[in-house]
């Protein structure tokens, strides 16, 4: 399959053959531009996966807490844990997966290197973190290798591509990314959140920012994990969620004072951001609960 086909084609799951590396079960990724389905409740027995956001929104639910990534974000789940998207459907947007045979203490990868690299990936302090772009350039050569033909050196660069996707992380797990930003867009969330009824052109966001509209784009999608125009058209979305769960205003008038330019235009976004209509998110009412806003972590 061609580079460009592959990068644009919407799933595709690849199982992992990588020679001194037993146990590798698949790279998956997805590059979804409308909303799915939820993901069910699942677990991997015996292994481990682990989630990079490329791009977009996704909300993930483990033992009863709830975990929502942005763009950039890493996630992980241990063997057996039960883990699902919640009520949330799988949202758009660019996501890889890595699932890797990881048995119980006593097993694991082959020779001393394997051994402490599987207790490491056991011993993460957490499931939820920053990444970065190293990450993906590494999920973007093994999709490449998998899919392109065979050679004498593609056995070795698929092993340096995985254990350095998996010595990234190992690594980015030990970091202390929550003041990485210093909320320096936060300022420009809130004024969002309160100013959805009206026009937010991006030059005035930029200035409120006080940064040049190229390095606000730049930074915005650095911290948001999204394109500033996607950013507040979800935020749109999630108040329009919210009022049609909340309050009888009229389906029109809500699309109205969001800004949409016809109900038409309102039902298509909403069906591509939730995979409901409107009236459908209003008979289901309170059954609908609401993504984040404002960037947390």
């Amino acid at each position: 399959m061609p580079r460009a086909d592959w990068m644009h084609h919407p799933k595709l799951i690849l199982p992992l053959d990588v020679p001194g590396m037993p146990g590798m079960l698949q790279l998956g990724r997805y590059n979804q531009t409308v909303a799915h389905a939820a993901l069910d409740d699942h677990q991997h027995d015996g292994a481990i996966e682990i989630c990079l956001l490329v791009r977009g929104r996704q909300t993930y639910v483990v033992d009863g807490r709830t975990y929502e990534l942005k763009g950039g974000d890493v996630f992980l789940t241990h063997p057996g844990e039960v883990h699902s998207t919640g009520s949330r459907p799988q949202e758009k947007g660019v996501l890889y997966w890595l699932i890797l045979s990881l048995p119980r203490r006593g097993g694991g990868l082959p020779g001393p290197k394997g051994a402490a690299l599987a207790n490491a990936l056991r011993a993460l302090p957490r499931r939820h973190f920053s990444g970065d772009a190293s990450l993906r350039e590494h999920c973007d050569a093994i999709m490449r290798l998998q899919l392109g033909p065979d050679g004498p050196l593609r056995s070795a660069a698929l092993w340096h591509h995985v254990s350095g996707f998996l010595l990234r992380v190992i690594a980015l797990a030990s970091v202390d990314t929550s003041g990485r930003h210093g909320g320096s867009l936060q300022p420009v969330l809130e004024h969002i959140e309160r100013h959805l009824d009206t026009p937010l052109p991006l030059p005035e966001l930029a200035a409120k920012a006080r940064l040049s509209l190229p390095r606000f784009k730049v930074c915005f999608r650095q911290e948001c994990g999204m394109p500033p125009g996607e950013y507040v058209l979800r935020a749109r979305v999630i108040r329009a969620e919210q009022l049609l769960r909340e309050t009888e205003r009229p389906i029109t008038h809500i699309a109205h004072d969001l800004g949409f330019s016809s109900s038409q235009y309102f039902a298509t976004v909403m069906k591509r951001y939730t995979r409901l209509s409107p009236s459908a998110l209003r008979r289901r009412g309170a059954g609908s609960r609401p993504g984040p806003v404002l960037l947390r972590r």
